[in-house]
């Protein structure tokens, strides 16, 4: 469960969120719908303690302000809009980037870690890609959807991803569509 209680952030003196609460029960969906600039990501942002916060924000009653970033990257998994994706890196590679949080400090990924991904890849239509490299691979969706399960590997409780209307028009569009949404109010405005 997420929960957003009173939250706030400011970029010097532009408040950009202004006392947004909300609770989204596990495996639920929850959207967040509002124009350019009224603070849709700088929610996400501040969930996955990008940004600086106040009020708090507890995942599973764990208030992520105090996590250390491992325990905090197993819980909270964000995509950006427009992932960097390094361009020596293949799509295999980067979605197995997801499993970091996971492996132990200067240990490599496993057999089990490799599986994972592969079934994800494959599970995608993306498995003809795996080897190509991931900034130039399977075009812009494809490119997503790779960031999107790299994210998916960690296996946290959210996916926090934000979504451009252009998005999801693609052939892959609608494999995982979401059920009904509420809407967050305390966004602000442009």
């Amino acid at each position: 469960m997420i929960t957003l209680d009173t939250v706030e952030v400011r970029y010097g003196t532009a408040r950009a969120l202004a006392g947004v609460s909300e609770q989204v029960p596990a495996g639920q969906w929850l959207g967040i719908i509002g124009p350019n600039g009224a603070g849709k990501t700088t929610l996400l942002r501040s969930i996955a303690c990008l940004v600086p916060h106040a009020g708090a924000i507890t995942i599973d009653g764990l208030p992520v302000s105090g996590l250390r970033r491992r325990r905090l990257a197993r819980l909270v998994a964000y995509v950006p809009q427009l992932p960097a994706l390094p361009p020596e890196m293949t799509v295999a590679d980067y979605v197995l980037l997801g499993r970091t949080p996971h492996i132990g400090y200067l240990r490599m990924e496993t057999d089990a870690d490799r599986q994972i991904c592969a079934g994800l890849l494959d599970r995608l239509g993306l498995s003809p890609m795996a080897g190509r490299a991931a900034a130039a691979g399977p075009g812009p969706g494809g490119r997503y959807r790779a960031a999107g399960q790299r994210a998916a590997r960690r296996r946290a409780h959210p996916a926090v991803r934000p979504r451009h209307p252009r998005h999801g028009r693609g052939r892959h569009a609608g494999r995982h569509v979401p059920p009904p949404v509420r809407t967050v109010t305390g966004l602000g405005d442009p």
